[in-house]
Order: C-alpha cells, then structure tokens, then sequence
C-alpha cells in the first residue's frame, strides 16, 4: 500500500505543476504584452545568477538577495561584475519580486526545492493573469540554478515559454548575451595568463639574481632548511651557472639526492607550479639570511 500511495501522490504532485505550466503558457502572450521589459529582465537575471552558482557555488547568490535591499546595493558595486550586474537587476522592476527572492533564499538554504515547486504550485491559485507566467518561470529557473544548468541549455529551455511574436527579439538577445559571455571569460583567461607569467617571472628573476650571488655558507644554511625534493625543484629551471654554483656548494651527500630527484623528475615530467612553488620556498628561506 505504501509504493501505491507513494506513486500517487508523485503523480499529483507533478500533475499540479503541469497545471501551472498551462496556464503559464496560456497567459506568456499577455505578459509580454504588457510586462515585456519585465520578462526579459527576468530572463537576463537568471542566467547571471547561473553563472554566479556555476563559478562560486550556491552560497554566492547571497550577495543577490542582500543586495535585494536598496539600502545595501551600493555595498556590492566593487565586488565580482557577474554579481554585481545581478545586483543591478534587482532594482528593476521585477514582478512578484518577494516570492523570487523567497525563491532564492530557499535555494542558498539547500531547500527541498520538489517539496516549495509543490508548495508553490498549491498556492497558484492565489495569482492570476500574467502572474501566472512569472510564477512558473521564476520556479523553472530557480530548479536549472541548483542544477548548474549551463545558460546556452537554459536558454533553450525557456525558449518554448516565450510568444512567436517575440521570439527574434528573445533570440537576438541570447545571441548577444552569449556572445558578450564569451568575450568576457576570454578576458578573463587572457587575464589569468598575463598574471601567471609575471608571478613566473618575477620570481625565476629574484631566484636567479639572489643565489647567483650567495655565498657557500648561506647555501649551506638554506639546504639545510629544506629538503632535497624542494632544493631539486627549486633549481631545476634556475640558469645553469645558478644551478651549478647551487650545487657546488651543496654538502656532498646532499647534492647527490638533488641531482638524482631532478633526474628523475626530468625522466616523469616536471609540473611548472611545483617549480615554482619550490623557488619560491627557497626564497622565503633565503630570506632569513637577509639577502631577499
């Protein structure tokens, strides 16, 4: 009796959201109609909101719903620009603004998002016209956000709930979001790169420079400190009389389990950041011989 009253009562619950989604799609001409710059505000937040979940995780949109508050807007205008844009969203206006972010608190809090879609769809019949349409679209978006649904995917989805009449404008629209999306995650790669080279050459510069000139008895206060596996790697990629003064002045026993790791090392593959990290251990070291 259990599994028969479970399956029914799934059915029912599915068979009221369906509900929803009818008289959503019976009503999408009307709200575009009158609320059009409301539905696409609606339609460019949540795929910000997809990105922000996507990239930082679910907790992220916190700084969405506190920045609902017009008082505390202007506390987020320096943080990330995906969040921030977001944030400018919310000052628009959204219809059924307090059941969105209702939405969306239940979302940070990992809420049964099944069991509010079931609240949510029982109470439908407190909205109307238009409303309906928002309702459904606000519960379609709020489910694809904790599925990390990408925004090319979603975009697709809601498609079918936008009216034939607008759908060259809702298509221009994600074409040029989409393409806006990419530039700017390309930036951020180009970004990304220019800030790895310079920390690479920043610190091969200091490494090179510093130990090229120590004296042995520093050396020797450094191999101390660290390991061979660190002292390897450290000098792997240094310049080749860096390397060879290095370890000249390397207790004997010390400088054979050096070359042997950085033989070995040479024979698997090196990973740049370990080397990196490694130099960048030794000079920290060096450090407290003041001669960084």
């Amino acid at each position: 009796m259990g599994v028969i009253f479970l399956q029914a009562k799934t059915g029912e619950q599915s068979l009221e959201v369906r509900n929803l989604k009818k008289k959503a799609l019976k009503v999408a001409g009307e709200a575009f109609e009158w609320h059009r710059e409301q539905a696409f505000g609606a339609l460019q937040f949540f795929p910000q909101c997809i990105c922000i979940a996507r990239q930082y995780g679910l907790l992220a949109l916190d700084a969405i719903t506190e920045g609902w508050d017009k008082d505390r807007q202007e506390e987020w205008r320096g943080e990330d620009e995906d969040i921030a844009l977001a944030v400018s969203m919310i000052g628009r206006d959204m219809p059924l603004k307090e059941l969105l972010l209702h939405m969306m608190r239940k979302l940070e809090d990992a809420y049964d998002l099944d069991e509010m879609e079931q609240e949510i769809s029982e109470d439908a019949d407190g909205y109307s016209g238009y409303e309906w349409y928002f309702v459904y679209l606000y519960l379609t978006a709020i489910k694809n956000i904790q599925r990390g649904t990408p925004p090319e995917q979603f975009f697709l989805m809601l498609r079918v709930m936008v009216p034939e009449k607008w759908l060259t404008d809702y298509d221009r629209h994600c074409q040029e979001w989409t393409q806006t999306r990419q530039e700017t995650q390309q930036e951020e790669v180009w970004e990304w790169r220019d800030e790895e080279f310079e920390e690479e050459i920043s610190i091969t510069t200091a490494f090179n420079r510093i130990f090229g000139e120590m004296g042995p008895e520093k050396i020797e206060f450094i191999a101390g400190e660290v390991d061979y596996k660190t002292l390897a790697a450290g000098i792997a990629f240094a310049k080749e009389p860096v390397r060879k003064h290095f370890l000249e002045n390397m207790p004997k026993w010390q400088r054979n389990l050096a070359t042997n790791e950085s033989y070995n090392m040479r024979y698997y593959g090196y990973h740049w950041k370990d080397n990196l990290e490694a130099m960048d251990r030794m000079l920290m070291v060096a450090g407290l011989t003041g001669e960084a």
